[in-house]
């Protein structure tokens, strides 16, 4: 899994290469976490943690982030 800072996945949600799924309920993101079978690509850690993290999807090859921390981050990291 690769290092990165925040600022770097936030691009590419501006970039459109990733759909931002932070505010996506916590049953949701772990149905998308199945259904889509996601890898984890990398994330950004702080002194507490986790803080926001970059999947893609095996199936269909498209990216989805986690730009903060909360319980979507938590289902799927």
């Amino acid at each position: 899994m690769r290092k990165f800072t925040r600022k770097e996945i936030r691009c590419y949600v501006s970039l459109g290469i990733a759909e931002d799924i932070t505010g996506m309920h916590y049953t949701e993101a772990e149905e998308l976490s199945t259904t889509e079978n996601l890898e984890k690509i990398g994330c950004s850690v702080g002194t507490y943690g986790i803080n926001a993290g970059l999947l893609q999807s095996r199936k269909t090859g498209k990216f989805y982030a986690v730009l903060s921390r909360n319980y979507t981050l938590l289902a799927l990291f």
